[in-house]
């Protein structure tokens, strides 16, 4: 468990490290962000699936796992806000390009923009409540216009797990703005 929680930590301490070194620099400073990082269990990853694709991108062994085995799937979520002085668009280009520079993996960054329709507001509002979602329940779907469907929970024995590590980290990510 220890060393499982550490290497959680490690992973986000070193985001953190090169999230702060981009947003620092000279092209994308005065960005503002809040996020979380999440922790997500797979039984399994579908071949030829969109997990599959990513992890496999990344070097990870995608053997197939025995019963007693899961992934342990470390990422974040958040919302960015360009500042005024700043063009959005050529902001966000240049956010995705750099951003896609450093983790490289096939679908492991995604940079979009807001829907046009809800609201602002409402956009915000719904990201940062998915960010926050926090279940300990397996799923499907999610890519695309696909939605996401949960089924069982992870159980009580990987269900305390999962909540052990989250202690190991402090898992809201922000900006000092």
């Amino acid at each position: 468990m220890r060393e499982i929680s550490d290497q959680a930590a490690e992973m986000i301490s070193g985001f953190r490290r090169s999230w702060l070194s981009i947003t620092r620099g000279r092209h994308l400073a005065g960005l503002l962000w809040r996020g979380v990082f999440e922790l997500e269990l797979k039984r399994e990853i579908v071949p030829d699936g969109h997990h599959h694709a990513t992890l496999a991108s990344m070097g990870c062994d995608m053997e197939p796992l025995d019963e007693d085995e899961r992934y342990l799937i470390v990422h974040t979520h958040f919302v960015v806000a360009f500042p005024d002085e700043l063009d959005g668009t050529n902001c966000a280009d240049e956010l995705r390009r750099v951003v896609q520079g450093i983790w490289t993996g096939k679908w492991q960054t995604l940079v979009k923009g807001l829907y046009a329709d809800p609201s602002v507001s409402e956009n915000i509002t719904n990201l940062y409540s998915y960010s926050y979602k926090r279940r300990l329940e397996y799923s499907t779907g999610g890519l695309g216009d696909v939605p996401v469907k949960f089924g069982e929970g992870y159980g009580w024995l990987w269900s305390k797990f999962v909540l052990k590590v989250y202690e190991g980290f402090v898992f809201e990510f922000r900006s000092k703005k």
